[in-house]
Order: C-alpha cells, then sequence, then structure tokens
C-alpha cells in the first residue's frame, strides 16, 4: 500500500500562529509505505514506514521518519 496525504492550513490559522508569537503554517505531508503478510489463514502482519513532510505546519519541526508494525487476527 501506498498513501500520500496533504493537510493545508487556513491563513487565518496561520495568522492566529503568527498573532500568539508562533511561526506561521502553511502545509503537512505524510507518505506512508507498507505491506500486508500474510502469516496464516487467521493472522497477518502489516510493516510501514512514514515519512512526515512538514510536521506542524510551521518548519519548526524537522521532518520525521515513523516505523510501525501492525498485526491482525481472527478467532
Amino acid at each position: 500500500m501506498v498513501f500520500v496525504t496533504y493537510g493545508g492550513f487556513s491563513d487565518a490559522y496561520s495568522d492566529e500562529l503568527v498573532a500568539g508569537g508562533g511561526s506561521p503554517a502553511d502545509y503537512e505531508m505524510v507518505i506512508e509505505v507498507g505491506h500486508r503478510v500474510q502469516l496464516t489463514k487467521c493472522a497477518y502482519i502489516q510493516p510501514d514506514v512514514q515519512w512526515i513532510r512538514h510536521p506542524g505546519g510551521t518548519g519548526k519541526i524537522d521532518d520525521a521518519v515513523v516505523l510501525a508494525v501492525q498485526f491482525g487476527a481472527s478467532f
């Protein structure tokens, strides 16, 4: 699976951040890649990687990489 999520912040929100002494915000983007592996008929494991570009929208936080694993089973 591959996902791309983009969130743009409104000018009003950005203006409020600036008025409160913060930095202006414009966007945040997440790119996620993963693959589900069927272990048995009833269980799977799904590792994935997320790259978060421009966290918080202000540029004050470095880009981040998130490693995750999901498990699933049915009984």
